[in-house]
């Protein structure tokens, strides 16, 4: 199978839900209840399974992890979705939440997209067709790695700062730079080039990571656990992941 004919319509779902998102962010200029951000989370999870299932392939997020392991485990193809990633910047009426849409192949994310409603960023790939910024897959928009050439290491944090465990793991690494991003898009700043190294130390689940992990993987970087570099694999028995890195060698 062709997993590049299933983009359009992972791109089509991930923006209609952002359009659904973006008309309840405007409602309120300054700030959501919790019970508003989870209602928005799933006006726009309806959206955009009523897209996906048009594939006939099942679809696994947060709002539906009820499904039995002993039902899924034999899936071969299937969406993994997280359709308001970044719930305290939506909830905060700030811009950096995402819409994420996986394709999964048994345990290996192979089609990723995240798409930033609130400022308009789409970032999709897939380790078949490579990674792209933007609306479509001319040259000019292809993703590719560029090393860092100065001493200095960036490290992408969340806007809650460094964790302790997070401070103990870059300690040893020197002279370094933090960069703050919320939702997906702080793995998406290793995709842009911008960041060397992530160290995720949250709480985060399987629908949390995998689309941007579909895209870094078209840039052969992979989300792995940190306390033995294995890398991260879907619809697990429990899908809760566990202390994750991933990093520009």
């Amino acid at each position: 199978m062709n997993v590049k004919d299933y983009l359009a319509m992972a791109i089509d779902g991930a923006r209609d839900a952002g359009i659904k998102l973006m008309s309840m962010y405007h409602k309120n200029p300054q700030s959501f209840t919790s019970e508003e951000t989870i209602a928005a989370k799933i006006e726009a999870q309806s959206i955009l399974i009523h897209q996906l299932l048009k594939s006939d392939f099942p679809v696994l997020s947060e709002l539906g992890a009820q499904v039995n392991y002993e039902e899924r485990k034999d899936w071969d193809y299937f969406w993994m979705i997280d359709p308001l990633n970044g719930q305290d910047s939506f909830k905060e009426h700030k811009d950096e939440f995402t819409v994420n849409v996986a394709l999964i192949y048994k345990e290996e994310p192979v089609l990723g997209v995240v798409y930033a409603p609130a400022l308009d960023k789409l970032f999709f790939g897939g380790k078949e067709f490579g990674a792209y910024m933007d609306e479509n897959m001319e040259k000019e928009h292809r993703l590719e790695i560029f090393k860092n050439k100065t001493d200095t290491l960036r490290l992408v944090t969340s806007p809650k700062g460094l964790s302790p465990k997070a401070k103990k793991y870059y300690e040893p690494l020197g002279d370094v730079e933090t960069i703050t991003m919320d939702s997906s898009l702080q793995w998406m700043l290793l995709a842009e080039s911008r960041a060397d190294v992530y160290a995720f130390f949250e709480e985060s689940w399987e629908w949390n990571t995998a689309a941007p992990h579909a895209i870094l993987k078209a840039l052969n970087l992979d989300l792995k656990t940190i306390h033995n570099k294995n890398i991260l694999t879907y619809n697990k028995l429990n899908l809760k992941n566990t202390d994750i890195i991933v990093e520009v060698e």
